[in-house]
C-alpha cells in the first residue's frame, strides 16, 4: 500500500536491490553530475511546468538551441499540456500505458498526511537542502512560511 511505498521512497540507507540507491542519494548525485556538466545540462521541475508551461518550453528550447516561433512555442505548449496528454491517454486510468498518474500538482494530499509530508520535507532539507540547483523546490515545502 501507500505506507510501504512511502517507507521505501524515504529510506535513507543504500540497498543493493536498487542500483540507483535511495531517492535522496540519487538526487544528490544527479545534482552533482548536472553541476559538473555546466551549461550542457539543466533541470526540469514538474511544478514549474504547471506554473508556466510556455515559459518552461521556451527555456528548454533555448537550452537545446532550438529556435521556436511564437506559433510553434504555443503549439508545443498546447500539445504537452496536461489536458492534451490526458486526451491522448498519457494521464489517468485509460487503457494505454500512462506516463503520469493524474497530471496535477498537489494530488499527494489524497494519500499522504501532513505528518508524512513534513517528514519528507525534513529529509529533503537535511539531505538536499544545501544543493543550490534544488532551491526552487523549497517554495513547495511546508514550514518557514512557504507554501505547499
Amino acid at each position: 500500500g501507500w505506507q510501504e511505498m512511502y517507507d521505501l521512497y524515504n529510506r535513507t540507507e543504500v540497498s543493493t536491490s536498487h542500483r540507483w540507491g535511495d531517492y535522496y542519494s540519487f538526487t544528490r548525485d544527479m545534482s552533482e553530475f548536472v553541476e559538473r556538466l555546466g551549461v550542457r545540462a539543466t533541470f526540469v521541475f514538474y511544478e514549474r511546468l504547471h506554473e508556466d508551461l510556455v515559459g518552461e518550453v521556451s527555456r528548454l528550447a533555448n537550452f537545446l538551441g532550438v529556435p521556436l516561433s511564437e506559433a510553434k512555442l504555443q503549439t508545443v505548449a498546447r500539445l504537452s499540456s496536461a489536458e492534451s496528454l490526458s486526451r491522448e491517454g498519457m494521464i489517468g486510468n485509460g487503457r494505454k500505458p500512462r506516463t503520469l498518474r493524474t497530471g496535477v500538482v498537489g494530488d499527494h494530499k489524497q494519500y499522504l498526511s501532513d505528518a508524512h509530508w513534513s517528514k519528507m520535507d525534513d529529509l529533503f532539507r537535511s539531505r538536499l537542502g544545501h544543493i543550490s540547483a534544488l532551491q526552487p523546490l523549497h517554495q513547495y515545502m511546508g514550514g518557514s512560511g512557504s507554501t505547499q
